[in-house]
């Protein structure tokens, strides 16, 4: 029996991550009103999470309960008030979920709690953690440690509870601090007064107290799949994201023709592509399993945190890039087919021309089945999409797999951003199944420590970016050489075509010097008829197979993405020559390092997704 596949792509789990800011010392509150409040809040959110989870157009995990997740340190007060009020939520169907990103270890943060009940509440909470995020603060910058701990919860939220006073910010990482940084980001914020009757207000202007209005709204925007649609050529364009979750598993190498051309010019020896497809998740996972194999000598520590990253991400990653390769397949093997079968109908054309008796009709209809086989490539491939799921699966699959490594560090790569010169682009469905992806996967259980952040960074300098410096080096190199050689030969079907045509002149000059010394007429008029015909005949065939190699070239834009890659390894370069600095064995800098990288290959991508947007199969 063969192997049984996957059906289709991974949904994600409905999940929602709810951050928490807040005072510490809540002297004015009432404490079981405040309770009340914050278990109010829990509710609605729970029971819209349900709502939208039996909608018929969601696109999340069937057979899944969602889950309602608090993101929140702990500190006394505030943040373990909305954790215990959300992980106690009483709706049967809901799961809860706490993770805790902490600004200094857990063992050195607990020295802010005095009291031993305080300290007894903290290590409970932290027990109920799914994960527990260490960072690597130091007392000598206490104010910036609870800052960035603020906003690692700020990275991981899609909305935040905010117990708050009203007052301006008094100080870096406070409370206002990480409310206003909460606004400048866009995250939607639930002020819950810090003060009798400790009214709710959505935002923190006080201007809007129906906040359940407004929390519905929110939710549903976030969370309901947008049903956007492709920029085909035809009506039959798949409606995103439900195309993607109906895709099915592939068996076969559609870029063989494709392949037959990059191994053929492009590469020193010639390999035959494989016709079969391995399933994708097996091959993802091996991949996956492998990049240990490179690094040996990791700490356990951080070697053991790459598997729940692996689980997290590998399934989303494998069918976004093992179907971004099928349609990539399909669509470049399309194009290169349309510019060999045009020059193939140059043959069948002249064949009906200069042939007789039944090569002549033979001709004709080559010719004819070679032009509607064009046509009719160009618009089955238009009305499937191909090149527009080609470049949207790929953007998703750089996403995810630079997410891979970010959440190695606890880090969050913002949404996709569109050009300004191109705004009509549609990515929307693309952020959405990736915010449900990461929004799933959460944070990692992991302490920065010195011997983390030590094989982090060599994980980052020798297996991803020193990987990619050498992917983008080679095919930098082969895209050239593609390039130039598609111009060689082309121009050299020009220069032999321009020598058909002046070989042309040969047997009429023979004719007229004969005629002009023997006074008579040249003998071999048949054999002179015949050489004519055939320089005809390469007069038209040759120059008309130079447009071929030029129009390939043209199209697959090979020079430009080479230069592009070149770039791009410049760029590396540079990052990983930063991350050689021996001051660079931080978090802050480690992090910073993997996020600019990140952003910059992801970037590239949807850069170049616009510019491959315009090589649609077109007929112009």
């Amino acid at each position: 029996m063969g192997k049984k596949y996957v059906a289709s792509p991974p949904r994600a789990v409905l999940t929602l991550n709810v951050g928490v800011t807040g005072h510490r010392f809540l002297e004015r509150a009432d404490s079981d009103l405040l309770s009340q409040r914050i278990r109010e809040i829990a509710e609605e959110i729970g029971s819209i999470l349900l709502e939208i989870h039996k909608n018929p157009e969601t696109c999340f995990a069937e057979n899944t309960k969602p889950c309602l997740r608090v993101i929140s340190p702990l500190a006394e007060g505030a943040d373990r008030i909305v954790a215990r009020e959300i992980l106690g939520v009483p709706i049967p169907d809901l799961r809860t979920e706490l993770q805790c990103p902490l600004p200094f270890s857990r063992e050195e943060y607990e020295k802010d709690f005095s009291s031993a009940a305080s300290k007894s509440e903290y290590r409970e909470l932290l027990e109920r953690a799914g994960a527990v995020f260490e960072l690597d603060g130091s007392r000598q910058r206490q104010d910036y440690a609870y800052r960035e701990a603020g906003l690692m919860v700020l990275g991981h939220s899609d909305l935040l509870i905010g117990i708050w006073d009203g007052r301006p910010p008094r100080y870096r990482g406070g409370t206002g601090d990480i409310l206003e940084e909460a606004t400048r980001m866009g995250i939607p914020v639930l002020w819950v007064h810090s003060e009798s009757p400790h009214y709710i207000y959505s935002g923190i202007q006080r201007k809007e107290t129906d906040w359940k209005r407004a929390l519905r709204g929110y939710l549903e925007n976030l969370l309901l799949p947008p049903c956007s649609k492709a920029s085909g050529e035809s009506g039959h364009e798949p409606r995103y994201p439900h195309s993607y979750f109906a895709e099915k598993q592939k068996k076969w190498n559609t870029a063989w023709v494709y392949s037959f051309l990059v191994n053929g010019i492009g590469k020193s020896r010639f390999v035959l592509p494989r016709l079969r497809v391995g399933d994708f998740e097996a091959s993802a996972s091996a991949e996956w399993d492998a990049c240990k194999e490179k690094l040996p000598g990791l700490g356990k520590a951080f070697a053991n945190r790459l598997e729940p990253v692996k689980n997290s991400y590998c399934r989303h990653y494998a069918w976004a890039d093992g179907l971004a390769v099928h349609y990539a397949g399909l669509y470049r093997s399309s194009y290169v087919l349309r510019y060999i079968f045009g020059a193939l109908s140059v043959i069948a054309v002249a064949l009906g021309f200069y042939a007789t008796g039944w090569l002549n009709w033979f001709g004709f209809s080559v010719q004819g089945v070679l032009l509607i086989s064009i046509i009719l490539l160009s618009k089955f491939g238009n009305a499937r999409c191909w090149q527009q799921r080609f470049i949207d699966y790929r953007l998703l699959a750089e996403m995810i797999r630079q997410t891979e490594l970010l959440s190695l560090v606890g880090r969050v790569m913002p949404s996709v951003r569109v050009p300004a010169y191109n705004k009509h682009a549609d990515t929307s469905w693309i952020n959405w199944h990736y915010r449900a992806i990461i929004r799933e996967a959460g944070l990692i259980q992991a302490k920065m420590d010195s011997d983390y952040l030590r094989d982090f960074k060599r994980f980052l300098g020798e297996y991803e970016i020193g990987g990619q410096i050498a992917f983008y080096s080679e095919k930098a190199l082969l895209f050239e050489r593609i390039a130039t050689r598609l111009e060689r030969i082309g121009m050299s079907f020009f220069y032999m075509g321009l020598a058909a045509i002046l070989l042309r002149i040969i047997p009429y000059a023979l004719k007229y010097f004969y005629s002009t010394t023997h006074g008579s007429v040249f003998p071999y008029t048949a054999q002179l008829a015949t050489g004519i015909t055939v320089m005809n005949m390469l007069s038209l065939l040759i120059p008309g197979f130079a447009p071929t190699f030029f129009g390939i070239r043209s199209q697959g834009e090979f020079f430009r993405i080479s230069r592009r890659y070149e770039a791009m390894k410049a760029r590396l370069e540079e990052i990983r020559h930063t991350l050689e600095d021996g001051n660079s064995l931080t978090y802050d800098r480690l992090s910073a390092a993997v996020l600019e990288s990140a952003e910059s290959m992801v970037n590239e991508v949807s850069d170049w997704r616009i510019l491959l947007k315009a090589k649609a199969l077109s007929f112009t």
